[in-house]
């Protein structure tokens, strides 16, 4: 049970000057994610997972558009090292205390591609790195309500940071690099809104429950 701060002292703190409700939000929030990595490897949802994303792309040989296909699968990379991006704001308006801020990590992983084209097949290797992803949270507190827990009321992807992606083992098929590159972006948004709103929301849900005040 996370034992953060008295109602008293956080209404002392509140009414104060705004550099104290910055370093009692940060505080706050250093506390949840904390939690929150911990809960994620304990329950083994941290790793990010890629499974059988599509790439399609094709090539004209002579008048003929030939047409051809890459899966892709693996694992991005750990998002239990997501820290606090940032200052954190705690805000009070009534009986309800509010706590958001971004949070964020760097990961990267190798991916696997299978790839086939009129009959050519491939096995490529995509090395997936992404720095800077940022997510945003927030989470409100009704203290007029005795018995009431903290409760999670936003989670998303707010940007993805940059990405960096290198393909090897493509053979007769480098041509295939640009698509598959192009296509990355995408994918990888897709994965990360993905763990965003069911692991990560889940983990969230768990770890504010055990949030008490005073």
């Amino acid at each position: 049970m996370l034992h953060l701060l008295t109602i008293a002292t956080l209404a002392l703190a509140l009414s104060g000057p705004a550099h104290g409700n910055v370093i009692l939000a940060n505080q706050q929030m250093d506390t949840l994610l904390q939690s929150l990595t911990q809960n994620l490897r304990d329950t083994n949802t941290h790793m990010v997972s890629v499974l059988d994303k599509k790439v399609g792309f094709s090539k004209k040989v002579g008048f003929i558009r030939i047409k051809g296909s890459a899966s892709i699968n693996g694992q991005l990379g750990d998002l239990s090292t997501v820290r606090r991006a940032g200052d954190a704001s705690l805000s009070q308006s009534g009986t309800v205390l509010t706590l958001q801020g971004l949070f964020g990590a760097n990961v990267g992983g190798t991916l696997r591609a299978r790839v086939s084209w009129s009959g050519i097949k491939v096995t490529a290797s995509i090395k997936a790195t992404l720095k800077n992803f940022r997510a945003f949270l927030r989470v409100t507190h009704d203290l007029g309500v005795s018995g009431a827990s903290p409760v999670l009321r936003e989670v998303r992807l707010h940007s993805l940071g940059s990405l960096s992606v290198s393909i090897g083992g493509l053979g007769a098929l480098d041509w295939v690099l640009s698509p598959i590159s192009k296509a990355m972006s995408g994918i990888i948004s897709e994965v990360m809104n993905g763990w965003i709103s069911n692991q990560l929301a889940a983990a969230l849900r768990r770890v504010v429950k055990l949030i008490r005040l005073g």
